[in-house]
C-alpha cells in the first residue's frame, strides 16, 4: 500500500467509527472493532511513509498526555544570535526480546536496581548505557527496527 491509499483508508475509519459513535454508541462490540481498525491503519501508515519516505510513524507518539505545546507549531532553519540550535531527535525501537529473563538480570545487575518487569529492565538499560542493543550478551534484545525523526527550530 502508499502512503496515499493507506492515509485515504485510515480517513475512511476514522469517519466510520465517528458516525458509529455518533449514532449507536451503545453497539459496543461495533465501536471496539472500529476502533482496531483505525489503530491497525495507523500503523499501516507508519509502516507505508517509512518504506517509501524514510521516517517514522507521526501518529506514535499521540497520547491523552499530550498537548499542544508538546508540538512545534513552525519549524524553522533560523538561528538564535548565539548560533544555538534546538533540535528535537524522536526514535523509535521495535526489539524482539529473546530471553526477558536474561535482560531483567543484566538490567538488576547494570544499575544496581531490583526491576520487576521487562519494560522497566528495557527502559533501565536504555538509560544505563545510552542504548546499545547489539552489545548485550547471548542476542537477548534483537533490534527488529529503528525509525530517527528530527526537528529543527
Amino acid at each position: 500500500m502508499t502512503i496515499s491509499s493507506t492515509a485515504e483508508e485510515l480517513c475512511a475509519a476514522v469517519l466510520e467509527h465517528s458516525r458509529q459513535c455518533a449514532e449507536d454508541p451503545s453497539d459496543a462490540a461495533r465501536v471496539v472493532q472500529l476502533a482496531e481498525r483505525i489503530r491497525s491503519l495507523a500503523l499501516a501508515y507508519g509502516e507505508a511513509v517509512h518504506a517509501e519516505a524514510g521516517w517514522g510513524n507521526p501518529l506514535l507518539a499521540i497520547s491523552a498526555e499530550s498537548t499542544d505545546e508538546d508540538v512545534p507549531l513552525e519549524v524553522s532553519n533560523e538561528t538564535e544570535p548565539n548560533d544555538r540550535r534546538w533540535i528535537s531527535v524522536v526514535e523509535n525501537n521495535a526489539l524482539l526480546v529473546n530471553d526477558p529473563d536474561s535482560v531483567v538480570r543484566l538490567a538488576r545487575e547494570r544499575t544496581g536496581r531490583d526491576l520487576e518487569s521487562l519494560e522497566e529492565a528495557v527502559l533501565a538499560l536504555c538509560a544505563e548505557d545510552g542504548w546499545k542493543p547489539h552489545q548485550y550478551p547471548g542476542n537477548i534484545i534483537e533490534l527488529d527496527w529503528r525509525s530517527t525523526d528530527t526537528c529543527t527550530g
